[in-house]
């Protein structure tokens, strides 16, 4: 049983799936958590979103320990849940609306509050439905919920058509459902106890695997939330999309002081949340830092020796830059990913905002390594052709798999080429294969400094 009380009459009651190891095909490290919040009104109790249907049973544990804390005379039991009111859906994915039946019907006056498109699919998910308690309601309406203002903003395509927040104004809280979450094993952790950087690529790590596809969607959401914060309707008519000159624009968080994701850890206090939407803008964008990608994989080491020499080659480039007195030397920051050992979503947060990725792999059957055609496979989903890529591998009689490499790259992927013609080993590599890997790190990380700005890294 997990709850907690984040400030008064607001509690954390979701639940931890610590052991999973795969989210919407990518391997992840650490699990994830599926969270959901209790907030009390002054005569209403509000269950924002439930858990997936696996651990439907937990939860409802979860969300009477919360109301045996309200209510501390009330008889051990179901019949706490009575005191449930409002069971209001934010996104109908169903690790956030799995459990609403099971909840529902045992909250004999509980209604539904949700948006058109979230009732649609909960017609769907559960036929049941056509029958419950709902109340369907607009974007940028807002509803008493005992005492509390509840703001519906509508979110479609992050990353459903039917996602939406919530934001209390009395509260200063903003529910977010899928945005500004992570993938972390835990429930009711803030970030006061979190390193904020690693929450921070946590938080890059969900935003490339879940909505990097959804660019403009996600610079709307900002100029939304901004409207909503600011009580500017000017705003909301008409929003200000962030662009590749004024990305970084200071978000202000006025009247905001918690950020509640339905994944991972809270968000508290408001120089997290403002760095946060402005890093989210930087990650929509895709503004490039400073630094290579390089993924392979290796099957006698031919493969693996070329990359280390690009790498190599990419880390001996320095740009110096005279500020005032002083000179300062700028490298690019290589990242070595073999393929086959390394979680997609690490992959996918590393290309993200890469400009350059060099990419090697050794003949298979006649193609290239599976593990190299995954992560191809994956990338190309994205459609983020904003990429320069170098194409290196090795192969014992025939050049075809690593040919079908680079054609998959370029066609597929639509990146375009450093190297015109791939450097290849025939089974072994010599000191000029060495001295073209090299020159390839060189020449990858020279286009890294044309495109990459300093002021791009500013930390995750």
């Amino acid at each position: 049983m997990t709850y907690r009380e984040l400030l008064p009459g607001l509690f954390s009651v979701g639940v931890s799936d610590a052991p999973l190891r795969e989210f919407h095909v990518h391997e992840i490290g650490r699990g994830t958590s599926y969270n959901s919040y209790l907030v009390r009104g002054k005569d209403k109790i509000v269950i924002f979103d439930t858990v997936k249907n696996t651990y439907a049973a937990p939860f409802v544990e979860n969300v009477k320990a919360a109301l045996y804390t309200i209510f501390p005379k009330d008889p051990k039991g179901d019949e706490i849940l009575n005191h449930i009111d409002i069971l209001f859906v934010l996104h109908t994915e169903q690790d956030h609306s799995g459990s609403l039946e099971f909840i529902y019907n045992r909250s004999p006056h509980a209604e539904v509050w949700t948006n058109s498109k979230c009732y649609d699919n909960l017609k769907r998910f559960f036929p049941a439905s056509k029958d419950w308690r709902v109340k369907v309601l607009k974007d940028n309406e807002i509803s008493n919920i005992g005492g509390l203002s509840a703001h519906l903003i509508e979110t479609p395509l992050l990353h459903w058509p039917d996602s939406s927040m919530v934001y209390i104004k009395e509260l200063k809280v903003l529910l977010t459902s899928d945005a500004f979450g992570q993938h972390v094993g835990t429930t009711a952790k803030t970030s006061e106890e979190a390193d904020e950087d690693a929450l921070l690529l946590d938080m890059k790590a969900y935003y490339a695997q879940v909505f990097a596809q959804f660019q403009r969607p996600a610079l709307k959401m900002i100029s939304d939330i901004e409207a909503v914060l600011t009580d500017n309707p000017a705003l909301r008519a008409k929003p200000e999309i962030a662009t590749v000159d004024n990305w970084r624009k200071p978000f202000v968080a006025k009247n905001l002081d918690w950020i509640l994701p339905a994944h991972g850890v809270v968000l508290h206090g408001q120089h997290l949340i403002e760095r946060s939407f402005v890093l989210t803008k930087r990650w929509a964008l895709r503004i490039p830092t400073q630094k290579v990608i390089v993924i392979y994989d290796t099957m006698y080491g031919a493969t693996e020796r070329l990359a280390a020499a690009a790498v190599e080659g990419a880390a001996s480039v320095i740009v110096k830059e005279k500020v005032g007195k002083d000179e300062i030397q700028h490298h690019v920051v290589v990242d070595l990913i073999p393929a086959r050992s390394t979680a997609m979503l690490s992959i996918v947060s590393e290309v993200l905002d890469a400009a350059v990725v060099l990419v090697g792999s050794c003949t298979f059957n006649n193609t290239y390594m599976p593990s190299v055609a995954k992560v191809l496979h994956v990338l190309k989903s994205y459609a983020w052709k904003d990429k320069k890529v170098g194409i290196f591998g090795s192969y014992g009689w025939s050049k075809a798999g690593i040919q079908q490499l680079q054609k998959e790259v370029t066609e597929g992927l639509g990146w375009k080429l450093l190297n015109s013609e791939p450097i290849l080993a025939l089974n072994q590599v010599d000191a000029d294969l060495i001295a073209q890997a090299r020159a390839l790190g060189v020449q990858a990380a020279e286009a890294v400094f044309a495109v990459a700005k300093p002021e791009a890294c500013i930390s995750v």
